[in-house]
């Protein structure tokens, strides 16, 4: 498990940027599991009214960060080499409001010459919310 400042460690982003509180699985290279918690000092869109949302593109942000810390704790390094290189797909399933706790996996599946393929998705409440594939490229 790491806490916020063993990710800091590891990601090039600062504070705001960062969009995990908490990995909670690790297995280095292969798949990790991360948390994030949606607060009311988010980046949240309103929607009007009462109605705040987290935007949908800090979902695959934050997923790009979780499978950035799985390659990141392989080579036991800072990570920064690594960059989102492409969204083959995306799909959002729902809406993620102020108060709710993001689930996040990513899994590697493919690595090929300077790239990193990894299936992600998010779950909040054991309800699937977004699930995609993302393209890492990985200069050295």
């Amino acid at each position: 498990m790491l806490e916020i400042q063993e990710i800091l460690k590891l990601l090039p982003h600062d504070v705001p940027f960062v969009y995990l509180d908490r990995i909670i699985e690790i297995e280095p290279g292969c798949r990790g599991v991360g948390i994030k918690a949606v607060t009311a000092g988010e980046a949240l869109l309103d929607r009007g009214g009462t109605h705040c949302y987290f935007p949908p593109v800090l979902i695959i942000e934050a997923c790009g960060q979780l499978t950035g810390i799985v390659c990141a704790c392989r080579e036991q390094k800072r990570m920064t080499t690594n960059y989102l290189a492409a969204i083959p797909f995306f799909r959002f399933h729902r809406v993620i409001a102020m108060g709710d706790v993001l689930r996040l996996e990513s899994v590697i599946v493919k690595r090929a010459q300077q790239l990193i393929y990894a299936d992600v998705k998010a779950w909040v409440d054991d309800a699937p919310v977004a699930e995609g594939a993302l393209m890492i490229t990985n200069y050295h």
